[in-house]
């Protein structure tokens, strides 16, 4: 799947440069210089990075970064916070507060294009991850989960489905999708197939299956794996 960037940068000429070196590198990218329109599109287009500029008029930048930090649904996605300060003290702040990267500009777009790379494309990133929501821990490569730290006996389906729920912590995912993704290889598999497992899947990590806190319905649509 292509990574998608989003560019938070009110700096048109320098944002026109910054989007021609990562589309060259292969990725897309969407500038933004509304607040609101960063979180509304970044949680329906689910972007793999955000290159903020946090030192700007009125605090823009900062303001977008804190917007991000507190929505849990974008917690997890990596942060290349750019800035025309470069203080001691501002790094620290975004590096502390869960920045993967701080730049003080100028910087070459090459450079910049190249720290992006090393985010997106590095070994660590294209692993399996292991993925904690709360008491209930998946990890992907051993194709094992726990639940308040005990081993949980999963079918090969049934984990695959807990997989790709924890992989979009926070994200409404749609049935259809469920069913895409957990069940490429059957023709059998229907939309009460992937209701089916979600009860069973309930049974087994949640402590009252009846009164879900961990994989929460969203109506008309399918599921949404979240923090109770």
């Amino acid at each position: 799947m292509q990574h998608l960037i989003f560019l938070v940068d009110r700096d048109v000429s320098f944002s026109i440069l910054v989007a021609a070196e990562c589309e060259g590198l292969g990725y897309l990218v969407q500038t933004l210089n509304s607040p609101e329109d960063v979180v509304r599109h970044a949680e329906r287009l689910r972007p793999s990075l955000f290159l903020i500029n946090a030192h700007e008029r009125a605090n823009d930048g900062s303001r977008w970064y804190d917007l991000l930090r507190n929505n849990r649904r974008l917690l997890h996605t990596p942060r290349i916070v750019l800035s025309d300060c470069g203080s001691d003290e501002e790094c620290v702040h975004f590096l502390e507060g869960g920045a993967d990267d701080y730049i003080a500009k100028p910087i070459s777009v090459r450079e910049l294009g190249l720290r992006v790379r090393a985010i997106l494309d590095s070994p660590r990133r294209r692993s399996a991850p292991r993925v904690r929501i709360g008491s209930l821990e998946v990890d992907a490569a051993g194709m094992i989960a726990w639940v308040d730290g005990k081993p949980i006996t999963l079918t090969a389906r049934e984990f695959r489905l807990l997989e790709y729920l924890a992989r979009n912590p926070g994200r409404p995912v749609a049935r259809e999708e469920l069913l895409q993704e957990v069940y490429p290889d059957s023709t059998s598999a229907g939309l009460r197939t992937v209701d089916t497992h979600v009860c069973r899947l309930r049974e087994k990590v949640e402590p009252i299956p009846d009164h879900p806190i961990y994989i929460h319905t969203i109506h008309k649509l399918g599921y949404c794996l979240s923090l109770p």
